[in-house]
């Protein structure tokens, strides 16, 4: 039943990252212009201070792995949860089946 709604919540995370691509931005500044950069945790584009975008090949790969990672996110803390230490000395939950 957990399992499910880590992997219900990684999809609704990792397929919002699709849209929320352009909002998932953060400032740098380089010799007095500014600079965003778009994509968290992978670069996914450019813009400068003109409005000009820097893109290439590695753009939608970037969009993909992307929302793989924000996929991957919760299944993180399932594991975590899952192997945290017991009472009873154990790492998993009793009556838990190992995936």
């Amino acid at each position: 039943m957990r399992l499910g709604a880590f992997l219900m919540g990684g999809l609704v995370i990792g397929a919002a990252t699709w849209p929320l691509t352009y909002w998932m931005t953060y400032p740098i500044s380089n010799e007095g212009e500014r600079w965003w950069v778009v994509g968290f945790p992978f670069l996914v584009a450019v813009f400068d201070s003109e409005g000009r975008d820097y893109v290439g090949p590695l753009t939608m790969p970037g969009v993909v792995a992307n929302g793989l990672f924000w996929f991957l996110v919760p299944q993180i803390v399932l594991v975590r949860l899952r192997h945290r230490p017991q009472p009873d000395g154990t790492g998993i939950h009793q009556g838990d089946a190992v995936a």
